[in-house]
């Protein structure tokens, strides 16, 4: 079915998500070390809803995400991927001109004083089917990516790195980007849940090892989620490049929050012939009087 016609109506989907299962005392993912690694992952199928369906119903917050247009000629380049790929700690060339029209966006958008990239997060991600594997591969399990104790680690991290020191500021906030840059329907794609329907008891600290822990943004806790059938899980079919997706991944002025709980899922409704996900995010710190 062509894109044009699959948008023309819902495409809810029913897919597997990977919640936290059970193990003893603090969970660790060790990508240097998988022998050191104590977590598991439970399979739930849940309901998908495809937010076009939708439209601004969603916002970042109420809810902790929202889905939005974002005409990016950066984003159309097809350049923009290997960038993302090439494990940049500052943008530069075309990363840098799509930060600094992300920036620009946000910055309006969420009210905002003043934002920065956080270092080191811009990441391509492209599915097992891609020809051309990235470094970072999808991220199939319900997660958040900080917690309060993360957040500040990264925020020292940030400013130690870049060597920009925070503005004086009342809050702050991690905000995610993410936006597919392959043609739809895509094989994988990436399910947000609406925070508004997990309570702060469903999330589990558990830590992260993603290379050495004295590189700074290496070693760090982040939190995966007890399954609840009352989850209300979200998408967006088809996403084209103009396609972005807004979600908190921390917000100091409610940091126990479950915003916004997310996990890549292989897509139902893409057939054989569907091509390979690949998608393009970025993250900033965004600072309020």
């Amino acid at each position: 079915m062509a894109t044009a016609a699959r948008r023309a109506e819902a495409q809810d989907v029913r897919a597997i998500l990977g919640y936290a299962g059970t193990f003893e005392g603090r969970a660790r993912l060790d990508t240097e070390n998988p022998a050191r690694s104590n977590f598991a992952l439970e399979p739930h199928e849940m309901l998908i809803r495809d937010a076009r369906a939708l439209p601004g119903v969603h916002t970042l917050a109420r809810n902790g995400f929202e889905f939005v247009r974002h005409d990016s000629r950066t984003a159309r380049d097809p350049a923009l991927f290997d960038e993302a790929n090439s494990q940049q700690v500052r943008p530069s060339g075309r990363l840098g001109r799509y930060s600094d029209e992300m920036i620009e966006f946000l910055r309006e958008r969420i009210g905002a004083t003043y934002m920065v990239p956080q270092v080191g997060s811009f990441i391509a991600r492209a599915s097992a089917r891609a020809p051309k594997r990235t470094w970072a591969g999808t991220a199939d399990m319900v997660h958040l990516d900080y917690t309060p104790e993360a957040a500040d680690l990264f925020m020292n991290w940030n400013s130690e790195t870049s060597g920009v020191k925070p503005p004086p500021h009342r809050a702050f906030a991690f905000i995610q980007t993410w936006r597919a840059v392959s043609k739809g329907p895509q094989d994988n794609c990436l399910a947000i849940c609406d925070g508004a329907s997990v309570p702060p008891e469903d999330g589990v600290v558990i830590d992260a090892a993603m290379g050495p822990c004295d590189v700074p943004g290496k070693c760090f806790p982040f939190r995966l989620c007890r399954h609840r059938d009352d989850h209300q899980w979200f998408y967006l079919a088809d996403m084209a490049p103009d396609d972005l997706l807004l979600f908190k991944g921390f917000d100091s002025r409610e940091p126990h929050s479950m915003n916004a709980m997310h996990s890549a899922f292989t897509n139902p409704l893409a057939g054989p012939d569907a091509e390979p996900r690949r998608s393009v995010e970025a993250r900033f710190i965004a600072f309020f009087d």
